[in-house]
This record gives structure tokens, C-alpha cells and sequence, in this order.
């Protein structure tokens, strides 16, 4: 009798872990720029006038649901991240090479010799700045934050995502 007990009890928490697997993957959800509330594409207009809309979705960002407006703005790729108010919470900016400030582009070389930037992003949340990369060195990939002071905050190595055959 225990047993079939501990066996239904585990069966139940391996539900319960893939229903909550299943909710935190759902969180975010794409959605027609029309689905937008007013306020935050009268924001985002108001705030980058020449920048166009390429994508919208829906999440939940610290228990509050969110907007997240996907742009181009000239050969800026930009994400920002609305209240349902239009108040802007989070903004992701790509950046070229040419445009990092020279203490963070100098606390890259010194981390990673011989290096080649893949990706570089601007986030900023409120007063708070941080850079985002991806940087090939000596064949690894490296997923690396650094503060706006260039003081490195995170480097792992990404592995290298399987490709579909088919």
C-alpha cells in the first residue's frame, strides 16, 4: 500500500513540475501591433518617431503582465519592455563595434584575448546599464555582462545549440 502511495505521490509531482514547466514557457506570447494598448504605442511613437515596429508579444515580468515591442531604428535592432501604461520598464539595443564606450570595449580585450564580437546589446533598466555580449575567443563562445562601470558581472561559455537534419 505505501508503495502504490509514494508512486501516485511521485507521479503527481511530475505533473505538477511539467504544468509549471508548461506556464513559465507560455508567458510569453506574440501578438498583432494592434493588440497593443494605446498608451504604449502612443509612447513608443512619442519616444522613437522614425523607429518602426517589426514585432509585438505579451509577458509577465516580476508578476506584471508587459509589453515587449520589437523595432528598427536605422541599423538599431531595438526591444523595450512597456507597462500597460506606456511607461517604458526595460530597453535592449544592438550596437556596433564602433559605438561601445572605450572602457568596456577595453575590459573585453583584456578578458578575451583575440576575440570577435558576435552580438552586442545596451540594457537598460531605469538608472541601470549593463552591456550583453556574445564573443568568440580561442573557438569558445562566452555569453559576458559587464556593468556600466566595465566591470565584468557574468561570462559562461554558451554551448553550441544542435542543428536540425533533416
Amino acid at each position: 500500500m505505501q508503495s502504490k502511495f509514494s508512486t501516485m505521490i511521485g507521479l503527481l509531482a511530475g505533473v505538477m513540475v511539467l504544468l509549471g514547466m508548461s506556464s513559465v514557457q507560455a508567458q510569453e506570447k506574440k501578438v498583432n501591433v494592434k493588440e497593443l494598448p494605446k498608451a504604449v504605442t502612443a509612447s513608443f511613437q512619442k519616444t522613437y518617431p522614425k523607429a518602426t515596429i517589426t514585432g509585438a508579444s505579451t509577458e509577465v515580468e516580476d508578476g506584471k503582465s508587459m509589453y515587449e515591442v520589437e523595432s528598427k531604428d536605422g541599423t538599431i535592432n531595438r526591444d523595450l519592455l512597456f507597462t500597460d501604461q506606456g511607461e517604458i520598464f526595460e530597453i535592449e539595443e544592438s550596437m556596433s563595434p564602433e559605438s561601445l564606450p572605450a572602457d568596456i570595449k577595453s575590459a573585453l580585450e583584456k578578458q578575451f584575448t583575440k576575440y570577435k564580437l558576435i552580438k552586442a546589446e545596451k540594457v537598460s533598466h531605469g538608472a541601470k546599464v549593463e552591456y550583453e555580449f556574445k564573443v568568440k575567443s580561442h573557438n569558445k563562445m562566452y555569453a559576458v555582462i559587464l556593468d556600466s562601470s566595465a566591470k565584468i558581472v557574468k561570462s559562461d561559455i554558451v554551448k553550441a545549440k544542435k542543428e536540425n537534419k533533416d
